[in-house]
């Protein structure tokens, strides 16, 4: 099978959707003849590779970025040579909902000849997510929820639908999991600190204030970092480091309520640490119980310190909770490989 993944992204960055994209091209190449369009890398691509902890090097092209706006418009007619010149039968991969309408706009054979992953039913009109459900050959969901809103929302057939959440890369957390002390002399952290951490997005949505203000209300109990905008490498040390790892999110969209697939809980799982998390349906299909993980109000400062507090005053049980999680995460097939074998299985059923 040829497959080819489209994507007016621009590499690198510090939005999780960039590691997203890598971390499934990784694991696609690895079983079919696979080439990524990309809009643009600003470094080489050994040293593109080396950033998102790619060690298979794969097929990787530049259309260039859009000169004049509205810049999805003009983007999308970069990719038309490449999808004019490719082999017939050819397969096609997308996530960008802009990209893929204005593709169907330009050239008709697009339509039926791509699969969609979807991961937002908010950002856009239902009349444009009505046309890009309508030209996909399959479209891939991130959770059940999604699925839901598919069928009864838009009609689409069950068949047509797989859920496929996102996934882990294992190898970069197996070597760094078990050096959390070797970690905290390279990043200069007194070892007997208790370091709870929060790794990603700094915005309020994402629970960042909530937190700061909930580190004011822990009296010095324990020490909060917010490490945003890190190179993934110096995050991932972060997370190693830390005693207890963050997940402050806040229920301020349908998005974060229901429909997201958090790449930062299967990461705190596979770093074997203890968790505090958002009590969110969201993050419970990831983290279904309390024999997981410590649960806090969304958003809700107070209850934030006060679930730190218990973890803190409780470590061997939230160590015990965090090797509950690491097992659950790997009896489950979470792995950028096992998604993508289940996406590779759902195309070749429709192809």
């Amino acid at each position: 099978m040829k497959l080819h993944y489209l994507t007016p992204l621009t590499f690198p960055s510090r939005y999780v959707n960039r590691l997203q994209v890598m971390k499934m091209s990784g694991a696609f190449s690895k079983r079919v003849d696979f080439a990524l369009y990309i809009a643009e890398s600003r470094m080489s691509r050994n040293d593109l590779f080396q950033t998102y902890n790619i060690h298979e090097p794969f097929c990787v092209e530049e259309v260039g970025n859009a000169a004049f706006l509205p810049r999805r418009f003009w983007g999308a007619r970069r990719f038309l040579p490449c999808i004019r010149t490719a082999p017939e039968h050819t397969v096609w991969y997308a996530r960008d909902v802009l990209l893929t309408d204005w593709l169907l706009f330009f050239h008709k054979q697009f339509y039926g000849n791509y699969f969609f992953e979807l991961h937002t039913l908010s950002r856009f009109s239902e009349q444009r997510y009505r046309r890009v459900f309508a030209g996909a050959r399959g479209i891939i969901t991130t959770n059940e929820d999604k699925k839901k809103i598919l069928m009864k929302r838009f009609g689409i057939d069950e068949q047509h639908i797989l859920v496929a959440p996102n996934g882990v890369d294992f190898d970069e957390f197996d070597v760094l999991k078990d050096r959390k002390l070797e970690m905290r002399k390279e990043l200069g952290i007194d070892e007997h600190c208790v370091l709870v951490a929060y790794v990603g997005t700094d915005a309020k949505e994402y629970g960042t204030d909530a937190l700061r203000h909930a580190g004011q209300l822990l009296q010095n109990t324990a020490r909060i970092e917010i490490i945003s905008g890190r190179p993934r490498n110096e995050a991932l040390k972060y997370m190693a480091a830390a005693d207890i790892l963050v997940a402050p999110y806040c229920a301020t969209s349908e998005h974060f309520i229901t429909y997201m697939s958090p790449m930062k809980i299967r990461e705190y799982m596979a770093m074997e640490r203890p968790m505090i998390v958002s009590d969110l349906p969201s993050i419970r299909a990831c983290v279904p119980s309390e024999a997981y993980a410590f649960f806090a109000v969304p958003c809700e400062s107070s209850d934030l310190a006060r679930a730190i507090n218990e973890a803190c005053a409780n470590m061997e049980e939230a160590r015990r909770r965090a090797k509950n999680a690491y097992h659950l995460l790997r009896a489950g097939g979470f792995s950028w490989d096992d998604r993508v074998t289940r996406i590779i299985d759902f195309i070749k059923t429709r192809v």
